[in-house]
């Protein structure tokens, strides 16, 4: 036997287990009845067909056994080669014992070592593990929410763009002020009536537009559409680049989510329609005086009227007694 091969080969045996002699007999057997078939298609007698096809299995069996004593032969060179080296190692091994011993005992030992090192990193590491993935959590849902506020965000301002397109385009002044009474946006028609353009007064106070006695009135009023959520239309004078017009303004609360961001102002230049009613009230006036007068002009002449008739009166009794 040689040794070193698992399983123990005898030499002249090929490395696969040979088969009993009834097996072998039974696939023989089976191989000659198939090339009877094959030869009976070709076209010879049974008998020469039945001899062919023995003839065609003998030698397929015989190149099988000639494989394997092939290589049974190369497994004997392999190990004929491999002989002196394995001889020449065990010779080492036998005579550096206890360098073998030491290097094995330095394997375990650094094994063991780095095995507890890693074990103790892994304890130390699964805190940071565990919360690393508490981290991750936090961070996805931190990312979630604030994609939720992006989205939120996009919605307002595309809110805000369309209020602002109404705003734009709305007929009476509009404009919107922070709590501390600063403008944080001003229409078209604001522009339009005060003669000064958005860029030059956001961020500025209102009470640039209000004369010096109005100040405190408007201020008053802010604080209380801040703490009562409106306040009605009211009259006022303001101040703008054409002059000191008339106006007429009301104020509310904004608030968003039941927080209070802001105040919106509506207002109207009411110049040319106080200038009407004075100049309505003027004629209405004059027309009272002319029609009184002229009243009076009629009760004279009606008077005279009377008068004029007595007199006929008093000449005709006249005329009568004298004839």
């Amino acid at each position: 036997m040689m040794p070193g091969i698992g399983g123990g080969i005898q030499a002249g045996e090929g490395p696969i287990v040979p088969e009993s002699a009834e097996v072998k007999a039974r696939k023989l057997e089976a191989k000659r009845r198939v090339l009877r078939r094959e030869s009976a298609k070709v076209g010879p007698g049974p008998a020469q067909g039945e001899k062919d096809a023995d003839q065609r299995a003998e030698k397929k069996e015989d190149i099988k056994k000639i494989k394997r004593k092939e290589g049974a032969r190369g497994v004997r060179r392999l190990w004929e080669r491999a002989k002196p080296r394995i001889k020449t190692a065990v010779g080492i091994v036998r005579q550096q014992k206890f360098l073998v011993v030491a290097l094995v005992f330095f394997a375990y030992t650094t094994g063991l070592v780095l095995w507890r090192q890693y074990s103790n990193l892994l304890i130390f590491l699964l805190p940071g593990i565990i919360a690393s993935g508490v981290i991750y959590r936090i961070l996805s849902n931190l990312q979630r929410e604030k994609d939720e506020i992006e989205k939120e965000k996009d919605r307002l301002k595309l809110l805000e763009d369309r209020n602002q397109l109404l705003l734009e385009n709305a007929l009476d002044c509009v404009f919107t002020l922070d709590l501390q009474g600063n403008i944080k946006s001003f229409n078209r028609k604001a522009e339009r009536v005060t003669g000064y353009m958005k860029k030059d007064v956001i961020g500025r106070s209102f009470g640039m537009f209000l004369p010096h006695e109005g100040i405190k009135d408007f201020f008053d009023k802010l604080q209380q559409a801040i703490s009562t959520g409106a306040v009605p239309m009211y009259e006022t004078e303001i101040n703008t680049i054409y002059g000191r017009r008339n106006f007429e303004m009301a104020l509310a609360a904004i608030k968003f989510n039941d927080t209070l961001i802001g105040v919106q102002g509506m207002g109207r230049d009411t110049t040319d329609k106080r200038r009407l009613q004075k100049e309505l009230k003027m004629a209405t006036s004059d027309l009272e005086r002319w029609s009184k007068r002229t009243v009076k002009k009629e009760m004279t002449i009606l008077e005279m009227k009377n008068q004029i008739k007595n007199i006929k009166r008093e000449l005709e009794a006249y005329s009568a007694e004298n004839n």
